[in-house]
């Protein structure tokens, strides 16, 4: 998998083998350890053709007039990781505007204080007490404080699953936000939503004046597409490609995992012509999710990194047997050989 030589553990105690690996150069990592450490299969932020497509959209709405922003669509599709790359192309382009990003946990909505605590905690304001209404009045003089300091006036809150919110929530929202205009100070909330539950929510909104409240807040609905063609496909091995792991030493993502293959060679974006190909069999059967392309790739890489050489190829075959290990729930572990 890689070049790198594994570590050799000092001598003496293991406090002291401790404190002496922690000081160690991020290049003197086993390969293990780097394994365990590589963005890649964590949580990785990828930009793709369809998020980028709705920061774009955001971006033209923020800048205009618009009074927020709702990214909507099915569960699977990319919603939570679109909004973050939204929101690191936003700061990339405009590093002035303050932002929060707020991924609030059910428990956190059951009470107004949980609610704005949460909310405040994701500002970075980690300690609060007092009431709902006094938790809220120090999140608004810290939205002031951030814009004073910046001089751009305007922030934004990304907020993942708006539909959970419930109607106190938002119209307590859009009294912050009203706050905050007579200061002279634009809050724009950009959210995502399941595209039926926010449906529903809009409609069985009866009163104008409620429906109005909404709408001024979370602006108008944007379907995110599906990460489905072949322009989309490449795009996404070529932003893996080139993704860098710089405590493995400065290499790529693919490098660290295919370092023989990389050396002669391969490129990860030279087969998204046999993963398309993959992906359209799939989807003459089943709806393809963005969680299920990028299980795909990660399987994949992970499969072919066990068999890293040069000339190393991932044709059709290798990318439906990764989609295979990915939608098969009950795997039987394999009978142990003679000998074993």
């Amino acid at each position: 998998m890689s070049d790198i030589q594994p570590l050799t553990v000092p001598q003496g105690s293991s406090d002291q083998q401790s404190q002496q690996l922690d000081i160690l150069a991020p290049n003197q990592r086993t390969e293990q350890e780097l394994l365990i450490r590589i963005p890649f299969y964590s949580s990785p932020v990828i930009q793709t053709e369809p998020a980028i497509q709705a920061y774009l959209e955001f971006k033209d709405e923020f800048l205009f007039g618009a009074s927020g922003f709702t990214l909507l669509g099915q569960r699977g599709d990319g919603r939570k990781t679109a909004l973050l790359v939204m929101r690191n192309l936003l700061r990339q382009e405009f590093p002035e505007v303050e932002t929060v990003t707020w991924a609030p946990l059910g428990e956190e909505l059951t009470t107004p204080t949980a609610r704005w605590g949460s909310l405040l905690a994701a500002a970075g304001y980690r300690f609060w007490r007092g009431t709902p209404e006094e938790i809220k009045w120090r999140l608004l003089n810290l939205i002031d404080e951030r814009t004073a300091i910046t001089g751009v006036y305007r922030f934004v809150l990304f907020v993942q699953s708006v539909e959970k919110l419930e109607w106190e929530m938002i119209q307590a929202l859009a009294a912050l936000k009203t706050n905050l205009q007579v200061k002279g100070i634009q809050l724009f909330l950009v959210g995502t939503a399941e595209i039926n539950a926010f449906k529903a929510m809009v409609e069985d909104t009866k009163a104008l004046d409620r429906l109005a409240t909404i709408r001024s807040l979370l602006g108008s609905g944007r379907v995110l597409r599906p990460l489905t063609s072949a322009l989309d496909l490449d795009s996404v091995l070529r932003e893996i490609e080139t993704s860098v792991y710089t405590e493995a030493g400065s290499v790529t993502w693919v490098q660290f995992l295919l370092p023989k293959a990389c050396k002669a060679g391969f490129k990860l974006s030279d087969h998204a012509g046999a993963f398309k190909v993959a992906v359209d069999e799939y989807a003459a059967n089943g709806r393809v999710t963005a969680e299920f392309i990028f299980r795909t790739i990660k399987r994949s890489l992970g499969e072919a990194s066990k068999n890293d050489q040069p000339g190393l190829t991932i044709g059709v075959d290798q990318w439906k047997k990764a989609m295979g290990l990915v939608l098969d729930g009950i795997v039987y572990l394999p009978e142990p050989k003679e000998g074993n």
